[in-house]
């Protein structure tokens, strides 16, 4: 798989290469949902390629098209549009609404996200700086605001969640104080 500069926006597909089983997918930038696709499905297993490039306002009914035609075997979903349409079955949806998370693992999740800032993830502070310098300029639009601004009003914090979110905000503080004091 060679991997090109620039955005692709299109449908691709990714096909095992020992059975021909194929998935089909679309995106606004191909290659770096490829890069997302690896460790599902890893190069030296899978073969990827561009079905189409064309504009994003087609690209939904595009891959709708594709999933028909070519009838995916590895898509979970009938319908184009990341998951739009897959249905959980009730047993799964009485397992996941049902599912407890240990202390332990917990503790675990919460160790693995230490350091972390909101938005970088396990990124570094060069590659943060970069994401940040390429959205300068990149503003929401008034009805994206509405929307975000709609569904922040209808928000329910607790005062126990209120006095956590406090507290995490002010550890936050006192490690960014440390960093900057630091050198």
């Amino acid at each position: 798989m060679k991997l090109q500069t620039g955005a692709d926006c299109g449908i691709y597909a990714i096909e095992n290469i020992a059975d021909g089983r194929r998935y089909v997918g679309s995106s606004r930038n191909i290659q770096r949902r490829w890069y997302a696709h690896h460790r599902r499905f890893p190069v030296a297993k899978y073969r990827y390629w561009i079905l189409y490039r064309c504009e994003q306002e087609i690209l939904r009914a595009m891959e709708q098209m594709s999933l028909d035609l070519l009838r995916p075997e590895l898509n979970k979903a009938p319908r184009a549009g990341g998951g739009a349409g897959y249905c959980h079955t009730p047993e799964a949806m009485a397992k996941m609404s049902g599912r407890m998370i240990s202390t332990e693992t917990r503790a675990k999740m919460s160790l693995a996200q230490l350091g972390n800032k909101k938005g970088c993830g396990n990124r570094s502070h060069e590659t943060c700086a970069r994401i940040a310098a390429a959205r300068l300029g990149c503003h929401l639009s008034s009805e994206a605001r509405a929307k975000i601004g709609v569904a922040n009003s209808q928000r329910v914090v607790t005062p126990e969640t209120r006095a956590r979110m406090s507290i995490a905000q002010a550890a936050r503080w006192e490690r960014e104080r440390r960093l900057t004091h630091a050198g």
